[in-house]
């Protein structure tokens, strides 16, 4: 594999390249410098000078690529084309290819960005490999030359994007020290919605049950970052665009590098979603890093033949009894069952009452396998809002729950609770229809 580093000859890029070798250096990779001569640029207007000006830039390149080697000791070969600059790095990462493009946060030309958006930012839509933009060269240098810890910030928001993206940060120790701290943006009303925290709704700030769920969550979402180092985790309510919260964070907190997945939305996609990762480019004052979604296929599937917490919902009918003895099935051994009743009766002997019949309800082999069973009685006027709200207090994998079969417009017409919790629910769902031998 090798690094792949853009120039235009200005400052700005030349703290890129410097970065890029330093990286390149302690991986033991060689380096493409690359630069590109714009094809819409006027002075190509002329054919008769399009030879000189190649021989010239050439010349400029060469130049370049050997102060680097002296300086930084690592093996560099200077690519000369001619095209779009954006498009011709993206060709030139993915022909190579390359494992990493790096280019500076701003180029010769900066007022192209507030038009059509910067070279960085549309390189980092469409890179197949990470893109790492340089603001601060020398954080990154001592990083990878003398072993200097790297703070690194992990914007997150609990998709396929931003695992990839944690996934590529914690492979920087590789390279060398670094500390990861995951952030995630949330909307407080939302999430206070979602957990069913009515009276907290209205403000800005987190409720402090709420926040626990929600780092809670995180932790699960992230698993064990790989590599040395220290990890921790935030949450922080946001009310305005993410990538300005992710900037002005990374900055309150020294971090060295800001670490983003991206969708690669294109056109009209972005007016609706606005993103993220071209903001962070935009805003962000620290090193930032853009890591690309994987390609069609190359994903492992997710394992879904167990379960370590699973969410039964009863209403002891038949059906919501044949779901917890399903539910339990789903679970692999050593897992959590949260068992779960909702009634409209707030009443502390009715809560009782249910509660003594979820306990009997427990499978006998239960305790055997080293499954943990929590009861829990609530009361709802709406069956799935009980549902839906528990699912995010307790974190679960997966919602069980029993259901008639009725047709869409059937249950759509008949309030079907079921219907209700698929619609809300960020888990999985789990229906279990009636069992035709017991009917």
């Amino acid at each position: 594999m090798t690094i792949l580093c853009g120039t235009d000859f200005s400052k700005s890029s030349s703290q890129a390249a410097l970065a890029a070798c330093a990286i390149a250096r302690r991986l033991g990779l060689p380096l493409k410098l690359v630069h590109v001569i714009d094809a819409g640029s006027s002075i190509l207007a002329s054919g008769s000078q399009t030879e000189a000006l190649h021989w010239s830039v050439q010349a400029r390149l060469r130049e370049e690529a050997g102060m680097l080697k002296a300086q930084m000791g690592v093996e560099i070969e200077p690519v000369l084309v001619s095209g779009v600059p954006e498009e011709e790095l993206v060709k030139i990462a993915r022909e190579t290819p390359a494992s990493l493009v790096v280019v500076s946060s701003m180029g010769a030309k900066k007022h192209a960005r507030w038009l059509v958006g910067s070279v960085a930012e549309r390189v980092a839509q469409s890179s197949p490999v990470p893109v790492l933009v340089v603001r601060n060269a020398a954080r990154i240098v001592a990083w990878a030359s003398e072993g200097n810890p790297l703070n690194v910030m992990v914007g997150v928001s609990r998709d396929a994007a931003s695992k990839r993206a944690l996934k590529w940060a914690a492979g920087l120790r590789a390279i060398g020290p670094c500390s990861l701290t995951i952030t995630q943006i949330v909307r407080s009303y939302v999430e206070h919605a979602r957990l069913g925290v009515a009276d907290a709704a209205a403000s800005t700030d987190l409720d402090p049950a709420v926040q626990a769920a929600l780092l809670r969550d995180l932790r699960d979402w992230a698993g064990d970052a790989a590599g040395v180092g220290e990890t921790s985790y935030s949450v922080f309510p946001g009310w305005d665009r993410v990538d300005g919260h992710l900037a002005e964070l990374a900055l309150a907190s020294s971090s060295d590098l800001l670490v983003v997945g991206t969708h690669r939305r294109a056109g009209l996609a972005r007016l609706w979603q606005a993103s993220v990762s071209r903001g962070v480019i935009q805003y962000a004052e620290s090193n930032a890093a853009c890591v690309p979604p994987a390609e069609a296929g190359a994903e492992a599937a997710t394992d879904l033949t167990s379960f370590r917490s699973v969410l039964i919902a009863t209403d002891f009918s038949a059906l919501g009894n044949r779901a917890i003895r399903c539910g339990y099935r789903l679970m692999r051994d050593g897992g959590t069952a949260h068992l779960l009743h909702v009634m409209s009766n707030d009443s502390s002997t009715a809560q009782a009452e249910a509660e003594a019949r979820l306990r009997a309800l427990v499978p006998a082999d239960a305790a055997s396998r080293g499954i943990v069973t929590e009861l829990h009685v609530v009361c709802e006027k709406q069956a799935a809002d009980g549902i839906c709200y528990a699912a995010a207090r307790f974190g679960i994998d997966v919602i069980c729950m029993g259901t008639h079969g009725r047709s869409e417009l059937g249950g759509l017409l008949n309030g079907s609770q079921a219907q209700q919790v698929i619609h809300r629910s960020s888990q999985p769902v789990l229906l279990i229809k009636p069992d035709p031998k017991e009917s």
